[in-house]
């Protein structure tokens, strides 16, 4: 449950506040995807770093090439997380194994 928080909080941090494609901005991906894997609710870092560049491109009024690339790679970290849970569903594993992503029922 503790690692949910760390990389939530190092994705807001280093992706919501970092150059895009540098070093953090990186980190701060990694670590979005990495929450994802933790616990079901990691894909909300995303969507919090998705609604902090979106006020940014309102208070600015112009959308710059930096905030267009985090969002698309927020979207990706969701579909990344909405796929997970798709591919599991449609195992047979996941009636005998319950998967750290989701937890689905079966």
């Amino acid at each position: 449950m503790y690692f949910v928080n760390i990389f939530s909080v190092a994705a807001i941090l280093g992706w919501g506040f970092g150059r895009p494609g540098g070093g953090i901005w990186c980190g701060g991906l990694a670590a979005a995807a990495l929450s994802i894997f933790t616990m079901a609710s990691g894909f909300l870092a995303a969507m919090a770093v998705i609604g902090l560049v979106v006020l940014r491109a309102l208070k600015q009024r112009r959308m710059t090439r930096g905030q267009i690339v985090t969002i698309v790679g927020g979207a990706a970290v969701i579909a990344l997380a909405g796929g997970s849970r798709w591919m599991w569903r449609g195992t047979r594993c996941c009636r005998r194994i319950r998967p750290v992503i989701f937890l689905p029922r079966c």
